[in-house]
């Protein structure tokens, strides 16, 4: 089975399990429920060596937008701008700043409809250039 891992918003009940998940809990799922968290975007599907390995989820939701962590914006190599989108406003904010999609800030400037994110877009920016 899949193992879920929520990476952002509050606290959330899946009726699927019938549990509580809040930021960073992991929780085993149906293959069907994994499909349905990758398209919500505020979960991730880990693997057995991630789920084990705290230090390497950590590591795989900042780096190149490959992993799980990003599906609600990353169809393979693209970036899903609708299904971003579709997002509450609060969430992409919070990815924003958290340096989730890095990779994609370009992208999110131009389509973001919410003030809270661009404002958001314009603080990454600026931690980057001052890590840089």
């Amino acid at each position: 089975m899949p193992t879920a891992e929520k990476l952002t918003g509050g606290e959330v009940l899946l009726r699927g399990v019938d549990e509580r998940v809040s930021i960073g809990d992991r929780i085993e799922v149906s293959e069907g429920l994994a499909d349905y968290l990758r398209e919500r975007g505020d979960f991730r599907i880990v693997d057995g060596a991630d789920a084990a390995d705290s230090d390497a989820v950590e590591s795989a939701a900042g780096d190149s937008d490959g992993s799980a962590a990003s599906d609600a914006g990353n169809a393979g190599d693209g970036f899903d701008v609708d299904a971003w989108l579709e997002q509450p406003y609060t969430d992409r904010a919070d990815r924003v700043r958290a340096g989730d999609v890095d990779a994609h800030l370009d992208v999110i400037g131009e389509a973001e409809t919410s003030d809270t994110v661009r404002d958001a877009i314009g603080e990454r920016r600026a931690a980057i250039e001052a890590e840089g």
